[in-house]
């Protein structure tokens, strides 16, 4: 993602001061009690030797391998400091924690709201490493200057070389660059954060004055020998980003193709919206807050990831540091579950403690790092939108409540089953090949994904989230959505139309041909609900199965057409429609599809006497309907 700016509009004011966590405390020794006094010196002395033999002797072949677990003592608005710390032969690796001074983990982060837990890590003064937050494209507020590299490129370039041993990124990355590291925990899924904005009416010059209502209306469309009726429309989208992926979905999920739409790319999203604004696009794909700018009273928010689920934010490591820090990214991941779990006890405290972060220049030279390399402090105020006195609100603002996060319980729910992530990165990586994107090789999902970082934790009680707590959306779930969970609702976002499947005169089925010579419509429509399916399970949508017959002039072609139109029982088109709805609805059936998603209906196209007219209104379209109102 690339870095907005604040635009200077806080929130009502509401100051909150959280007592920062003190150092933990030191391991405390076992104090031998005093020796009471003796009638006889020297049964004294003997006993006093037998005494210090056998203690030194206990404590000399009972000493620990490892320090024992500090005792929390920070308090965090009555919340008591988790504590992390490595369990000796919890990791499958059984390789044992350096020692002598702590070895840095870096940690790099985008400026994105939901990753604001990385800089606390270092508050909970782990003893075993050294958390260094990497704030990608981090910009000094006095002059603006930029410190530290972090475009999509580099972010990517710098695990791969283990600049960095931990990556805050989307899951669609992994997807795309399968050799960058391991996937090893899902962070959490936009809902609602990212969206797709239309103008009422198209403003760019291939779409001017077309009214645009769903997703659809954006793209080219053809008659049925193939030529042109309409010039595709323009949406601006951040290119190599999250916001084209988002587009490139939906895009894919009507059944049209990314030439049925022009793309247009911009290096952030504000200059996305900027020109969506200036008229240079019909429509844009963004993120909160720079969405809230394409509402300029001529637009609309089309859908969200409340519609469609497709973002995932994951955490990945390095290779390198996979192979030589393990132990340590292990206790850098409790340590971000143990803050997550502060934001659930006290958001408004913890979020606190984010605007009073101060980033720390490094001492010595890193490939990251673009200052003074003079040990500085830099406040990281600009930088997040986050400030002290509205800093839970400020969060708000920057688009917490369209984060639905996830707790390290859910986490657990993937090292049992771990195809639910090998899903998602194939569907994200069918997105991305769909799109045109170049793909590394191999991809196989089931060793870009790592369930070991997640069992060395399983046992940790303290990273299991408080009881009767929740975030501000608390709607994640590992799982696909159940068909009755899904609200009622009638508002059209897409449609996706089955490309070539078309109906002869008042025919209401589509024979399926021999198996030497299947009939190529009958293929068509099957290849479409293969398709179909995927578009269910990425999306938490239901679907409306629409069919449709021509209206024919009864002047020119008799009176079995005069009541065409009504929607009344002597509706012969009508019935004609009904009984195409009908096949469609019993040929998914016998696909195996989902049907509690599904409902039907049907349309009569305007009454007519031209036959490619008549022609384009016999088919059958799939309307894609939103879970919210």
């Amino acid at each position: 993602m690339a870095n907005p700016r604040f635009n200077g509009v806080r929130p009502p004011s509401r100051p909150v001061r959280l007592p920062l966590p003190t150092e933990a405390a030191q391991p405390q020794r076992n104090q031998r009690p005093p020796l009471r006094p003796a009638f006889v010196a020297g049964i004294v002395f003997v006993v006093l030797c037998l005494l210090v033999s056998s203690v030194g002797s206990y404590i000399w072949f009972n000493r620990p391998s490892q320090p024992t677990e500090p005792t929390p003592t920070g308090q965090s608005g009555g919340f008591e400091q988790p504590t992390s710390v490595f369990v000796p032969g919890s990791s499958p690796t059984q390789i044992a924690i350096p020692t002598g001074p702590k070895a840095p983990v870096t940690i790099g982060f985008v400026y994105y709201v939901g990753y604001y837990e990385v800089p606390l890590m270092a508050r909970l003064n782990n003893p075993y490493y050294q958390a260094v937050p990497v704030p990608f494209e981090f910009q000094a507020e006095e002059n603006g200057a930029i410190l530290t590299k972090g475009s999509e490129s580099e972010q990517i370039e710098m695990l791969r070389n283990g600049e960095i041993d931990i990556l805050l990124t989307t899951s669609d990355v992994l997807a795309r660059y399968p050799t960058i590291g391991k996937g090893v925990v899902v962070w959490d899924r936009s809902h609602g954060v990212d969206q797709i904005w239309l103008s009422n009416n198209g403003r760019t010059q291939s779409c001017a004055g077309r009214p645009l209502k769903i997703f659809n209306d954006l793209g080219a469309k053809y008659d049925t020998s193939g030529a042109m009726m309409q010039s595709p429309c323009v949406i601006a989208v951040v290119f190599n980003s999250v916001s084209e992926y988002y587009a490139l979905s939906y895009t894919k999920i009507t059944g049209m193709t990314k030439n049925d739409i022009t793309f247009a790319y911009y290096d952030t999203a504000a200059e996305a919206v900027a020109a969506f604004n200036n008229g240079e696009a019909d429509a844009v794909a963004c993120w909160e807050p720079d969405c809230q700018s394409a509402n300029d009273g001529k637009s609309f928010k089309l859908t969200s990831t409340i519609d469609l689920h497709t973002i995932y934010d994951v955490i990945l490591v390095s290779r390198q540091a996979d192979q030589n820090k393990k132990p340590l990214v292990i206790e850098a991941l409790a340590d971000l579950f143990a803050v997550r779990n502060m934001f659930l006890a006290d958001p408004e405290g913890t979020a606190e403690l984010v605007a009073q972060w101060q980033f720390t220049a490094p001492t010595e030279p890193t490939s990251w790092w673009l200052g003074p390399t003079d040990g500085a402090t830099y406040s990281t105020n600009w930088w997040t939108g986050v400030s002290s006195g509205t800093a839970y609100d400020d969060m708000q603002y920057w688009g917490l409540g369209g984060i639905a996060q996830a707790k390290f319980d859910h986490n657990l729910v993937y090292l049992s089953s771990p195809d639910l992530w090998w899903d998602n990165l194939e569907l994200e990586r069918k997105v991305w090949e769909w799109g045109g994107a170049q793909l590394e090789t191999p991809f196989d999902p089931k060793t870009m994904v790592d369930t070991s970082y997640l069992q060395a934790l399983s046992g940790r009680k303290n990273l299991y989230a408080p009881k009767g707590m929740s975030f501000l959306d608390n709607t994640f779930s590992p799982f696909p959505p159940e068909a009755a969970l899904l609200p009622e609702t009638t508002r059209v976002i897409a449609e996706y139309a089955c490309p070539n499947v078309f109906f002869g005169p008042n025919a209401t089925t589509i024979p399926q041909g021999s198996v030497q010579q299947p009939n190529p419509q009958y293929v068509a429509f099957v290849d479409c609900v293969k398709t179909l399916i995927q578009v269910m399970n990425e999306a938490d949508v239901r679907i409306e199965i629409v069919g449709s017959a021509a209206n024919p002039d009864p002047a020119i072609f008799g009176s079995l057409y005069a009541h065409c139109g009504e929607l009344t029982d002597d509706d012969y088109c009508l019935k004609i429609a009904k009984g195409r709805a009908n096949w469609a609805w019993n040929e998914l059936v016998n696909l195996s599809f989902d049907m509690t998603r599904v409902t039907m209906s049907t349309e009569v196209g305007p009454r007519t006497s031209s036959q490619s007219v008549m022609s384009d209104s016999r088919f059958i379209i799939i309307r894609i309907l939103a879970a919210g109102s």
